[in-house]
């Protein structure tokens, strides 16, 4: 019993480490375009200043002119290259943005590794199974040769 224990418990620690690695990996890549996105959207804002230089953003993106305490992105002012535009992200946003996705990606991942852990526990029956009937059958057919 102790053999089925630990192989199972190796086979679930594998699959977790892998996922691990690959859960790294796709949050860096996740974030990186979840990024790219803000930034579009931030430049559009910016675009639309510069078309209506009364326009000041939207809930999440804001406008301003002078420099900001939170995270900006800054563009130069298209009426005076001196000065700069700064676009405001809204504290939160990208993670609002983000959070979601990961939690998904996770649950997913939950369920597949424990219905492969599970499968493997039955797989492993059905052989520990086979393994001791054949050990049963070598044991009588040494008995009946002595």
């Amino acid at each position: 019993m102790a053999e089925k224990t630990k192989l199972t418990l190796a086979f679930a620690l594998l699959l977790t480490v892998g996922f691990l690695a690959l859960n790294t990996l796709l949050f860096f890549e996740l974030k990186k375009h979840v990024e790219e996105i803000i930034y579009y959207k931030a430049y559009a804002h910016y675009l639309l200043y510069s078309i209506n230089p009364n326009h000041r953003g939207d809930e999440n993106f804001a406008l301003s002119e002078q420099m900001p305490t939170g995270f900006a992105y800054t563009f130069r002012d298209p009426k005076d290259q001196l000065k700069n535009v700064y676009v405001v992200v809204r504290e939160g946003y990208f993670t609002e943005n983000i959070k979601p996705s990961i939690k998904r990606i996770l649950a997913m991942q939950f369920l597949l590794i424990f219905s492969l852990v599970a499968l493997y526990q039955m797989v492993l029956e059905v052989l520990w199974k086979r393994v001791e009937e054949g050990r049963d059958f070598s044991k009588a057919l040494i008995q009946s040769l002595t």
